[in-house]
């Protein structure tokens, strides 16, 4: 078999291996440790793929294969493009995955706290190291204040809640509290996200948590999250 048409192979099953671990931890085929691996494979594989298509294509020796290796490389740069992105958004973000607008006395998760498993992230704030990274790298995450009573606050609240198609998992009007989880498209991660509601003066003070379930590097995802909510909130 020449090398091009085995370059293409490589590069369809990069293809599998990647798609396969982001849909197969999506549907709780194996754990997303496991995801990771199929994923890093892939991601290999396609790295080596990668090369040995540019050597054909440079090479004399493949030049009537051209076309096979430009389908290669179309295929392997396509499979790479969202892992290699993740990668450089990696390295931009702190190593960490709670945010909150309230890193004081930040908001307390209690349905997610049931729903989480002994191997997941514990719902619990790790404290000053964490609030001091966040501090330093999301400055703009800060309470928001709406010019209402906390009653009319938290029936805003939850339909910004639900407007961004969150899963509602408990909302208790007395105590100014809601709940809801978010799950991503490709590997299906659930992030916990918890509101509180409380009366400050004449305005009602609005605070979001958004923490991830696994990992311990979100991405900057939870911030993202609260940025959009926020935006919501304000209508």
């Amino acid at each position: 078999m020449k090398l091009p048409t085995i370059a293409l192979a490589g590069s369809l099953l990069t293809v599998v291996l990647i798609a396969g671990a982001a849909f197969g931890t999506r549907g709780e085929l194996w754990n997303f440790a496991t995801g990771f691996q199929l994923l890093a494979l892939g991601l290999c594989i396609g790295l080596f793929v990668l090369m040995v298509v540019v050597g054909t294509l440079i090479s004399a020796k493949h030049r009537a294969q051209r076309p096979t290796s430009m389908i290669a490389f179309v295929i392997v740069i396509a499979a790479l493009a969202l892992p290699i992105q993740g990668l450089i958004q990696a390295s931009k973000v702190p190593t960490i995955h709670d945010i909150s607008t309230d890193l004081a006395d930040p908001p307390q998760f209690v349905a997610a706290a049931q729903l989480r498993t002994a191997t997941e992230n514990p719902v619990s704030h790790a404290g000053e190291p964490v609030a001091a990274l966040q501090r330093e790298s999301y400055p703009d995450i800060v309470p928001s204040y709406l010019p209402v009573g906390p009653e009319a606050a938290f029936e805003r609240a939850l339909a910004a809640a639900r407007a961004m198609d969150w899963e509602i998992t408990a909302n208790d009007l007395q105590a100014g509290h809601i709940e809801a989880v978010d799950t991503s498209f490709w590997f299906g991660f659930k992030d916990d996200v918890v509101i509180r509601i409380r009366a400050d003066g004449p305005v009602s003070r609005i605070d979001v948590r958004s923490k991830s379930r696994v990992g311990s590097n979100d991405l900057g995802v939870n911030a993202q999250r609260i940025r959009d909510y926020k935006a919501k909130l304000k209508g």
